[in-house]
């Protein structure tokens, strides 16, 4: 098994979010924008390219626990949606949880993946 070594860091300054648009029409369901988003900021600091590697987010860090597990929607820079995957499985993302996305980053790159959630519907 591969390992590649990955940074995260959640990024919650209101101007960087504000800066960057909002992925048309991933933020939407239903056309219902959703009203949440957070930018995760991965750095691959490893010598290997990440290719699809799983990264374990901390639902308690995204301050998500509670919510709706089908309220989260997760998109990459270029606006494509990803799947992703909630741990432990269940209809309500638990306090000491992950979302788990997978991560392609080349060797020293810094990706960012977008987390969209509270959709009213």
């Amino acid at each position: 098994m591969k390992k590649s070594w990955l940074f995260i860091g959640l990024v919650v300054a209101t101007l960087e979010m504000a800066a960057a648009p909002w992925h048309y029409p991933q933020y939407l369901d239903h056309n219902i924008p959703h009203r949440q988003r957070r930018a995760i900021v991965i750095t691959n600091k490893s010598d290997a390219a990440a290719d699809g590697d799983m990264l374990f987010v901390s639902v308690k860090d995204l301050g998500l626990a509670g919510r709706p597990s089908k309220d989260i929607r997760v998109v990459d820079d270029n606006g494509m949606e990803l799947m992703y995957a909630i741990h432990p499985e269940g209809d309500t993302l638990v306090e000491d949880g992950s979302i788990v996305v997978p991560v392609k980053a080349d060797a020293g790159q810094t990706v960012t993946l977008w987390l969209y959630w509270d959709n009213p519907l």
